[in-house]
């Protein structure tokens, strides 16, 4: 956020700025994240771990074994789970922590895990090739969260299953170094605007959300996003200068953060400026991730609007020989 604030600042826009919309209570990081099939042969695993979760205490070692369905694979792991990691081939047999005088299989399966000190539960992506990041943020420091769960790339996941089902043993490793810090975490919303004229007091915003998930990259969701918006004011405010000239109405740049828990950073902005509700004329938010920008969404009643807005731009694409170059 203090990168971008100062982006905009050498843009020469006015007015840029952090403005905190709330806070986190506890803060996550991740700064190592291993894993590997030691035995019956060598494979380095893909995989993650949701936010805010713990990882291990350093390198754990153990057997896995497969997460039990019946009441004679329940009674047949009795002192197994020392250090073992538990394959869950659904959430359906993976054990449970919340109540553990429970009578249910899954709870007293949770309460065995427990008294032996398994390693923790590993289960397969929801989606082949892909790993998905999320994470609940609302945690107290004071009673945070115990449970070791991996999610295996979903392609990875059935031989080392099969393999552990039909008697081999299997070995797995993680090392997995995730942090806690006590908040309150403050959390922000960059602005920054192009000052209008006659109209200054109406606004046309642009953004996109700043904040992504820690367990990716971030480069589509939402680098995207937050480089056309500091591009956007960067080309617009140097071809105002250029010619002289200045929009009738502001124009403000916006990057929101705790998009990704729930839209928090520009929910917070709208209740915190209420009465900028009715002077907004546009807003403008580009979260589409990579490929080209060949279009805008419109309702009916505005597209006829768009079409005259966007007419030169409709015009410049026309002859595009690719297709989806075409903007419309």
């Amino acid at each position: 956020c203090n990168w971008a604030q100062a982006k905009f600042a050498s843009f020469g826009l006015s007015d840029s700025r952090l403005e905190q919309w709330g806070t986190f209570p506890v803060g996550f990081d991740r700064r190592l994240s291993v894993g590997a099939m030691t035995s019956p042969s060598k494979l380095e695993l893909s995989f993650n771990t949701n936010a805010w979760t713990p990882g291990t205490d350093g390198k754990v070692s153990g057997p896995a074994i497969v997460a039990p369905q019946t009441e004679e694979e329940l009674t047949a792991l009795t002192g197994k789970l020392s250090n073992a990691w538990v394959l869950a081939s659904t959430s359906k047999y993976t054990p449970r922590f919340n109540n553990l005088e429970g009578t249910s299989l899954r709870d007293r399966f949770g309460a065995m895990c427990v008294a032996e000190g398994y390693a923790g539960v590993v289960k397969p992506s929801g989606k082949s090739g892909l790993l998905l990041t999320r994470g609940r943020y609302s945690i107290d420091i004071d009673n945070l969260p115990q449970h070791v769960n991996i999610t295996l790339l979903r392609e990875q996941f059935p031989n080392i299953f099969q393999l552990t089902k039909d008697g081999a043993d299997v070995q797995l490793e993680f090392d997995i170094d995730q942090t806690f810090t006590a908040g309150p975490i403050p959390q922000f919303n960059v602005l920054a605007e192009i000052p209008g004229t006659d109209l200054a007091n109406e606004i046309v915003i642009v953004g996109g959300h700043i904040d992504s998930w820690d367990g990716a990259r971030g480069a589509q969701d939402n680098g995207t996003g937050t480089s056309t918006t500091l591009e956007a004011a960067r080309i617009l405010k140097k071809t105002l200068d250029e010619l002289g000239v200045q929009p009738r109405r502001t124009i403000r740049f916006m990057l929101w953060s705790g998009e990704e828990q729930g839209l928090l950073g520009s929910r917070a902005y709208i209740e915190q400026h209420p009465a900028e509700n009715e002077i907004i004329s546009a807003v403008l938010v580009h979260d589409g991730g990579t490929n080209t920008c060949s279009g805008i969404q419109a309702t009916p009643d505005l597209e006829p609007l768009f079409n005259e807005a966007f007419g030169p731009i409709i015009a410049h694409t026309a002859d595009n020989v690719d297709e989806d170059l075409r903007f419309r």
